[in-house]
């Protein structure tokens, strides 16, 4: 879709299939977005590190074997213009629109770069969140799909990366397991798009975990899993100060007893400054809390500014046709004063006329 425009909405039929696209920054989500639509309408493709999506983009449909693809691109978590906290609520945010519209996914195609020589621990983290929300059952309906296949020296190459990825028990492993299919996009071409899509036709739409937790479990973005995914960090760096804390105090305890008051203050300072630690951490979650709070509200507004927007040019669409209708109407009234209404009066004078001529004639 073009930029500053309003997205229609969808009305969806048994024939439409709704699929998201998503992986890192950089991993091709819109080149392929924009392959197997074929539509004039391109999505924008970056060629850096640099991210050109930072809202969920729904690309024009088209169809497949007698079913309409809707396919919809999203930003990556290592999105250089926002927060990961800031990408994991503007996804969730449209997933649960989406899902309060009674419109599920019939799958997600999770792009990875085959071309990457090793896999880092934010590529594991991102797929661990990504896991989280959608949930073990949804993951069926997750392709896994290697891209970028000639930027390797041979497809010898690329076959072995992509058995290495699939064994990875911290990285593709779990989900495979538990019903995600891999496929490869080896060849850049409509074909080879289509031929993957083609895997998710047969799904049935299933809401996914992130779905359920916020709107039918009424749970905030950092209580569902993938939030809780997204601040594991601060999470074991909580437990492992109040471990510290702990062993502290038993310090302290035991330079009591032995009446070594000079260990035991020494404990304590340490033990107040752990605190203080622990407590900034539960003033950092909840910052991040109200950040969410209010990611939800900003997008919140921008729906209402958006559905209005399309209230009001549905109505200037309206306005437009009922004065329309009526200038015809009048146009074409018997009797009005018109150019079509003069040329009906000229025309029945004449005839009038002309018979009045022709009986005094006759006379």
């Amino acid at each position: 879709m073009a930029e500053n425009t309003v997205e229609p909405p969808i009305n969806l039929s048994d024939k439409d299939v709704l699929i998201a696209v998503i992986g890192l920054t950089g991993s091709g989500k819109s080149s392929f977005i924009n392959v197997a639509t074929q539509s004039p309408n391109k999505l924008r493709v970056g060629h850096s590190i640099q991210s050109c999506t930072d809202v969920v983009e729904r690309a024009d449909s088209f169809d497949l074997d007698g079913r309409r693809i809707i396919l919809f691109d999203t930003p990556g978590f290592d999105d250089t213009n926002k927060t990961e906290r800031e990408i994991l609520a503007i996804i969730t945010f449209e997933l649960e629109k989406q899902y309060r519209k009674g419109q599920t996914l019939h799958g997600i195609i999770y792009v990875h770069r085959i071309s990457d020589l090793r896999v880092g621990g934010l590529a594991k983290t991102y797929f661990r969140i990504f896991r989280k929300l959608c949930g073990d059952a949804f993951l069926q309906n997750v392709i896994i799909m290697t891209n970028l296949w000639s930027r390797l020296p041979s497809e010898l190459e690329g076959r072995r990366r992509a058995d290495e990825l699939a064994s990875l028990d911290d990285f593709f492993k779990p989900a495979i397991a538990q019903g995600a299919v891999m496929m490869h996009h080896m060849q850049d071409t409509v074909d080879s798009a289509h031929g993957i899509l083609r895997q998710i036709l047969k799904n049935r739409p299933r809401a996914l975990s992130i779905q359920k937790e916020i709107v039918d479990q009424g749970k905030t973005i950092t209580e569902t899993g993938a939030g809780m995914a997204l601040d594991e960090k601060l999470a074991l760096l909580a437990q492992q100060y109040e471990r510290k804390l702990k062993e502290q105090f038993e310090a302290a305890e035991e330079a009591r007893l032995e009446r070594d008051e000079e260990t035991r203050n020494e404990q304590l300072e340490e033990a107040e400054r752990i605190r203080h630690l622990l407590d900034a951490l539960e003033e950092e979650k909840s910052n991040q809390a109200r950040q969410y709070q209010l990611l939800q509200e900003q997008f919140a507004e921008a729906e209402r500014n958006r559905e209005q927007g399309m209230r009001e040019a549905e109505e200037r669409s309206c306005g437009e046709t009922q004065v329309a209708q009526r200038q015809e109407a009048k146009v074409q009234r018997p009797g009005t004063a018109g150019p079509v209404g003069l040329l009906r009066i000229w025309q029945a004078l004449s005839a009038v006329l002309g018979r009045l001529t022709v009986t005094t004639s006759a006379q």
